[in-house]
């Protein structure tokens, strides 16, 4: 990841796809856990692969906490927001990134105790 660019570049550049319509995704440890959000510009924000790797809790080594076994609330939170992704790819290719952008991140502002992660129907 930390040097997917040199990957993504030449791919990018031989399929004549511009910048502007590749669409990244990663992981960013500076977000609560399975939080998304979705930007439609904006800089590598420190990400390594985009320039950052983030931070671990207390004193832990960064490798060991990317790296460790998700507890069973966090499969199943994870599950829910893979799902979410998904629909939130598709909402970016049928109805274009800033309308991905103003759905799902205001679903993340809301903070909807319980409903922290919910739904939006993409037809």
């Amino acid at each position: 990841m930390n040097l997917s660019g040199e990957s993504v570049k030449p791919l990018a550049s031989y399929y004549k796809i511009p910048p502007e319509r590749v669409l990244a995704i990663y992981d960013d440890l500076d977000l609560e856990f399975a939080v998304m959000k979705l930007l439609s510009k904006g800089g590598h924000g420190g990400h390594n692969g985009m320039r950052s790797i983030g931070w671990p809790p207390g004193q832990m080594d960064t490798q060991a906490y990317v790296l460790q076994k998700f507890s069973a609330n966090e499969r199943e939170e994870l599950d829910f927001a893979l799902d979410r992704g998904v629909d939130a790819i598709r909402m970016v290719t049928k109805e274009g990134l800033d309308k991905a952008v103003s759905t799902w991140n205001q679903v993340r502002k809301s903070k909807i105790t319980k409903m922290k992660y919910s739904t939006v129907n993409i037809d």
